[in-house]
């Protein structure tokens, strides 16, 4: 009988595989294992914060050409207030459009409305909210009185976790930008936003042209008592006398003495 010897190469391959074998096998499927998913979690990752740059960037342009489109629309007649209100260590503003009943109406319009404020409040958060406050008549003449506080009117959100959101009006009269519309002054032009949400690095800027008519003031002068100009009045004091172009003395009445 023959018997054919095995070289220890086939012994090994007969016997499998050892343990430190399956355990290096165990090892590299488990690295490729963890590779891939943290690569999977990593493209999860990047297009969620993809999205969330996408949805903030989003409520941005939609906010900036709301306010665009409001302030561009707004009737001759109307007036731009600004307002402010020291809350310990921050300040909430209020930007108002007087005699604007369809300002940030969004297709309707309350004959009623006398005031519509874009108020910037800081809430508990911590960050800044825009919102809208509509006052009639009676409320905005209150309001004027007591301020908003006195109202407890509720607010109708437009933009959530803002880290800044700040409005400078462009004064004609000296070219510079201002931080503060102070009343009686002279209706902005110009209107500048500066806006940042949260997670923003930046923050950005944008420009609205109000067409708002200028209440202008005429400036009276007194008629000058020019020697030299033959309508100019002869007294001073006589600013009715009628003109002697012909500068001949008027004829005294008889019942004047010489």
């Amino acid at each position: 009988m023959r018997t054919r010897h095995r070289s220890p190469r086939e012994w090994r391959l007969l016997k499998g595989f050892t343990l430190l074998e399956l355990s290096i096998s165990i090892a590299v499927l488990a690295i490729l294992a963890i590779g891939i998913f943290s690569l999977t979690a990593g493209s999860a990752e990047l297009m969620d914060e993809l999205q969330q740059f996408q949805d903030r960037e989003a409520q941005k342009r939609r906010f900036v050409e709301l306010c665009r489109d409001n302030f561009e629309n707004l009737p001759p007649a109307a007036r731009i207030e600004f307002d402010y209100k020291d809350r310990g260590g921050h300040y909430d503003t209020y930007l108002s459009f007087v005699d604007a009943p369809s300002a940030f109406g969004f297709g309707s319009m309350r004959p009623d409305m006398k005031r519509v404020i874009l108020a910037a409040e800081i809430d508990s958060s911590g960050f800044a909210r825009s919102a809208l406050y509509y006052l009639d008549a009676e409320q905005d003449r209150q309001y004027l009185r007591q301020g908003l506080d006195s109202l407890r009117l509720r607010p109708i959100p437009l933009l959530r976790r803002l880290k800044q959101i700040t409005w400078r009006f462009y004064d004609p009269r000296s070219q510079q930008w201002r931080e503060v519309l102070e009343q009686g002054a002279a209706q902005p032009p110009l209107v500048e936003l500066t806006l940042a949400v949260d997670g923003d690095a930046e923050p950005i800027r944008s420009v609205f042209w109000a067409p708002i008519r200028q209440q202008v003031e005429i400036e009276t002068k007194p008629p000058t008592n020019d020697p030299n100009d033959p309508n100019s009045p002869k007294d001073p004091n006589a600013p009715n006398q009628p003109p002697n172009p012909d500068k001949i003395d008027p004829v005294p009445s008889p019942d004047q003495k010489p």
